[in-house]
């Protein structure tokens, strides 16, 4: 069966003073592939925040990002000048919710087109019974992203609500997230919910036989290891070599959609890799992994090596990548991960939002109660299952990579020991998933 990376993300609201609406911002000219480029970096920056180090972790920064999205496009004066600074958007009037529909079109339905596997990506905004939702801001959202929205009854029904969204949850991630909240989730002042989901079920283009499965020795570090499942097979896989760490290409089956794992040499080397890495230098390693071009070795087994050029906006590395026979060990694992965003988004520098006093929200609604709107939480729940079928997410790179010379006949790419994962739209990059995985019997 193929495997699925599903994650639900809650962002709780609640109710402020009513303001003017302000006029709807200008539709801006299509601007994917910086969108594109600042998502990369806020996911980057994220997972740095709020990922717990020396622990097994998996988050999507789309969907962090398109919640923080929606809020902005609600949001007014500083308020929004944080959270639009924090996903590294214009600071001008530009449609927020066309910049995510170019976005979506450009990478997310490219992944919807693939002809195997399932992807879902989902919004919903719940609004209490006792506001009103401006309706511009509806519209635009639900024409250009397909956001839902739901009515609710937060003070008066919480059971309702919380079985509801949990039914909304675990429909739109085919059972693998079943419950987001509960019926103390909800206050007097809650308001709004803004849920994102994203889902992704795809196989592998070369699955692993479940024969050479066999139960060895995972590297926690260099003295201490558990035995775990580790998979294997042979195949042709696009690789590169640096000094302290390799980087391998995943392909899915018939997918627009890749997962790429990179692996520190030394077994206790994933802490030091991550501190290294940038969105700049993820962006050139994703570069090199891409634009390889084969040479036939003089050995005539088709194997070449070839040196890369990074996108003209990216940190230069010199790289030498390999589509090579390799040798691939993978542990088979399963990581669940619930997290609360909201200490990483502040020191993002999104302050005002959370803030009762100062969070302007005043295009969202347009009928309040004199209360103050402001966010009070912001939660992700993800998983991701890795087996011979199918798996997803993680990517990492540093400094200078090897320089180019005869490959060899045969690589191997042994992931025995800690590593970070990437799930990623092929043709531009886009970071779908993030993940590190540190011991996978957990």
């Amino acid at each position: 069966m193929p495997r699925r990376i599903p994650c639900v993300i809650v962002w709780c609201l609640a109710a402020m003073p009513a303001l003017a609406p302000a006029d709807e911002p200008a539709v801006p000219r299509d601007t994917s592939a910086s969108t594109i480029k600042a998502f990369n970096e806020f996911s980057w920056k994220l997972f740095g925040r709020v990922a717990e180090k020396n622990r097994n972790v998996v988050i999507s920064p789309i969907g962090a990002a398109t919640v923080l999205a929606i809020a902005a496009d609600g949001a007014r004066g500083p308020t929004r000048e944080e959270i639009v600074a924090a996903l590294g958007l214009p600071q001008d009037d530009a449609s927020i919710s066309d910049l995510m529909k170019h976005w979506k079109a450009d990478v997310l339905d490219d992944i919807a087109n693939d002809r195997a596997g399932e992807w879902r990506f989902a919004q919903s905004i719940w609004v209490d019974s006792k506001l009103s939702l401006d309706k511009r801001f509806a519209a635009r959202w639900k024409a250009d992203l397909g956001t839902e929205v739901r009515p609710a009854r937060f003070s008066r029904a919480p059971e309702g609500v919380a079985r509801a969204m949990n039914e909304w949850s675990d429909r739109q991630t085919r059972g693998a997230i079943k419950s987001v909240v509960d019926a103390g989730s909800f206050d007097r002042e809650t308001s709004l919910f803004l849920v994102s989901a994203v889902f992704l079920e795809k196989k592998w283009a070369h699955t692993f036989k479940p024969e050479n499965t066999a139960a060895k020795a995972f590297h926690l570090n260099e003295t201490e290891s558990v035995r775990h499942p580790l998979m294997f097979q042979r195949n042709r896989f696009h690789l590169v070599e640096a000094e302290d760490f390799q980087a391998i290409e995943l392909p899915y089956k018939d997918s627009a959609a890749a997962m790429v794992v990179i692996l520190p040499r030394r077994n206790d080397g994933l802490e030091k890799l991550e501190s290294s890495l940038d969105s700049d230098k993820l962006t050139s390693l994703w570069a090199a992994l891409q634009k390889a071009k084969p040479v036939k070795s003089t050995s005539g087994g088709g194997f070449f090596s070839v040196e890369s050029s990074p996108p003209e906006d990216s940190e230069p590395l010199e790289t030498s990548s390999w589509d090579i026979d390799t040798e691939l060990t993978l542990p088979r694992f399963q990581i669940r991960s619930k997290i609360g965003l909201t200490n990483g988004l502040k020191s993002e520098g999104i302050q005002t939002a959370f803030d009762r006093g100062a969070g302007d929200f005043a295009g969202l609604l347009t009928r309040t109660p004199e209360i103050p709107v402001f966010l009070t939480e912001v939660m992700q729940h993800a998983m991701i299952e890795v087996d011979e079928q199918g798996t997803r997410a993680a990517a990492v790179t540093t400094g200078g990579f090897g320089g180019g010379g005869e490959p060899p006949k045969r690589a191997v790419f042994r992931a025995d020991h800690p590593f970070l994962f990437v799930i990623v739209h092929r043709k531009t990059g886009a970071v779908l998933f993030l993940g590190r995985l540190c011991n996978p019997s957990e």
